[in-house]
Formats: structure tokens, sequence, C-alpha cells
């Protein structure tokens, strides 16, 4: 296999690892909408980086005041939409 390509199933893999404990972290908090939401602090600029493209997607809302939540129902249409786009 071509060690590029190696190299970048691994990183994808590990980005994918880091935005489930995001989902998981804010399950665990209880996260799961606007009145329970959390103040988050990202572990690392990775964590950071995939927590805003969470944001981005829609997976995760930020609220005025800066605390977010797991958008539970974006998550489920984007696995949803995932599994069909294997097929």
């Amino acid at each position: 296999m071509n060690p590029a390509i190696h190299a970048a199933i691994i990183a994808a893999t590990q980005q994918e690892a880091v935005k489930e404990k995001i989902e998981d972290k804010l399950r665990e908090a209880g996260a799961l909408g606007a009145s329970s939401a959390i103040m988050f602090d990202p572990a690392d600029k990775t964590e950071q980086k995939l927590l805003e493209a969470a944001i981005g997607a829609g997976k995760v809302v930020r609220t005025a005041d800066g605390r977010v939540y797991l958008n539970e129902r974006a998550v489920a249409d984007f696995q949803e939409a995932r599994v069909s786009w294997r097929c």
C-alpha cells in the first residue's frame, strides 16, 4: 500500500475516534439540548479542530453563552447517510 494513503487512513481513523470521544463526552454529561449544554474545554488543538468541525456540520451546537450540546438528530442523520453511501 502507498505510504501516503496508509498515513491518510490512519489519520482519518484517529480523527473519527476523537469525534466519537467528543460525542461521548457530551452524551455522558447529558448535554443533549440547550438547557443542558455544558462548557467544553478541548484537550488539545486536534480536539478543538474536531469540535469546530462538529459545530460546522451541525452535530454539536454552541449556545449564545458559549456552552455546547450534542445534536443527536444530526448525528443520527450523518450516520444514516454514511451507511447509505457505503452500500
